[in-house]
């Protein structure tokens, strides 16, 4: 909302260069500049990085942060959808910027304050008289409580905030931008802000203005989910139907919980109030295609990477491994939902057997290119070359390996052997 209020001002424009706001430069990739529109939709082409993102206290400030911590590139802007935290506080420093005041007390004074959410702040301090207030943070249930977390590339998981409070949000949203005589947004304003924007899969949900659609049992929705090492929290509004379901953890749990109660709930509370229409039109037969199962199976990455920093490690140890089944389907992991199998309902167009969800495949120069999903529209998958395939460059680290363990074996083996024999070392 704080970006689309200045667009309402004529202070910013989405499809200009972001260096026009800044009072530093972010170089162009492939020839293009980033926009406020790859910014809001996540396409700016960051590589992903975690330094200083969060700890036990505030250690500089978002404008020092942006400029001491620019990420390398790995995609041309607008081309592949990656959530990007860094980008997030980009926004906030153009409004910062634009407006003259600091993010926080700009959030507070135009947002949290006429909307009447008093126990919200995006402030990165611990003040002694909102402590007691505060939930504790666990990793898991069986273990101590964690540390107070301090994030400095905010407003990404740096909300500090009620589901009281959150409702108050939500209605908002659902009324166009208007809460008890308040109002945040134009009609029109929020309109946009809730739009669909240009859909980089044409058979998936799209990315909204910093929302993203999901959908269920035919109704439409608009979210956010979102975490920070101990809290997750998960946001729809079905802005048609004026609904909104908001749900937040103080625990990641084990084997993903946290993101299996998120969907659980949203899944269960849709399925009992908002239940598929009998009048919603079948399905037309499709002959699944082997051939596409087969030129998708392979390993992928998360286009949310890094290729210069030690989270690269992450695609060489724990890629995702699509297989490709004899009757054209596909079988693929997905968080807190297992193997998940994907049937073929159009071509390159494939359909969860569990929740109906479709995954897309896109093609470049008719081979499959990059892979993206209903469930997560700002994010997507890209094949990872052969070169840095995990297929044989794991047998081959691990042979590496045992390699250097037999030589480092082999030097007091044989220092033992030249003492038993009385042999000298040559």
């Amino acid at each position: 909302p704080a970006v689309m209020q200045q667009v309402e001002r004529g202070r910013l424009d989405l499809d200009a260069d972001v260096n026009r706001y800044l009072d530093f430069h972010i170089p162009a990739y492939a020839g293009r500049p980033i926009t406020l529109r790859n910014i809001v939709t996540h396409t700016t082409g960051f590589e992903e990085a975690f330094k200083d993102l969060m700890g036990r206290q505030s250690s500089m400030s978002l404008e020092t942060y942006l400029k001491t911590h620019i990420p390398d590139r790995v995609d041309p802007p607008g081309r592949v959808p990656a959530y990007s935290n860094y980008a997030s506080a980009l926004a906030a420093y153009v409004v910062e910027r634009v407006s003259g005041e600091k993010f926080d007390a700009y959030a507070a004074r135009h947002i949290l304050q006429p909307l009447g959410m008093r126990q919200s702040t995006f402030a990165q301090v611990l003040l002694a008289n909102r402590r007691a207030l505060l939930s504790e943070g666990y990793k898991t249930n069986d273990q101590p409580k964690e540390y107070y977390e301090f994030v400095t590339p905010y407003p990404a998981g740096g909300l500090n905030t009620t589901a009281p409070d959150m409702a108050r949000f939500m209605i908002a949203q659902l009324q166009k931008g208007e809460l008890d005589g308040a109002r945040i947004l134009s009609d029109s304003a929020a309109k946009a802000l809730h739009a669909p924007q240009a859909r980089t899969f044409p058979a998936l949900n799209a990315m909204a203005f910093g929302f993203y659609e999901t959908s269920r049992n035919g109704h439409r929705s608009i979210a956010h989910n979102g975490g920070t090492q101990f809290f997750h929290s998960d946001l729809h509004l079905l802005v048609d139907d004026g609904v909104g379901i908001f749900i937040s953890l103080n625990s990641s749990g084990d084997d993903a919980a946290a993101t299996g109660i998120h969907n659980a709930l949203f899944d269960g509370f849709m399925d009992r109030y908002f239940p598929a229409s009998p009048s919603l039109p079948a399905e037309s037969r499709f002959a699944a295609d082997r051939q596409h199962g087969e030129a998708t199976a392979g390993y992928w990455e998360s286009s949310r990477r890094s290729t210069g920093n030690l989270f690269a490690l992450a695609s060489l140890l724990a890629p995702i491994v699509v297989t490709a089944n004899p009757d054209g389907s596909l079988i693929l992991p997905f968080p807190a939902r297992g193997m998940v199998r994907w049937r073929e309902i159009a071509p390159f167009v494939w359909k969860a057997d569990d929740k109906g969800d479709k995954m897309q495949v896109l093609l470049r120069d008719g081979r499959p290119a990059m892979i993206g999903f209903d469930a997560a529209p700002p994010a997507a998958f890209l094949p990872i070359p052969w070169w840095r395939s995990p297929g044989w460059l794991v047998p081959a680290l691990s042979i590496a390996l045992l390699m250097l363990l037999a030589e480092g074996a082999s030097l007091p083996v044989g220092a033992i052997a030249r003492r038993v024999f009385n042999i000298a070392l040559a």
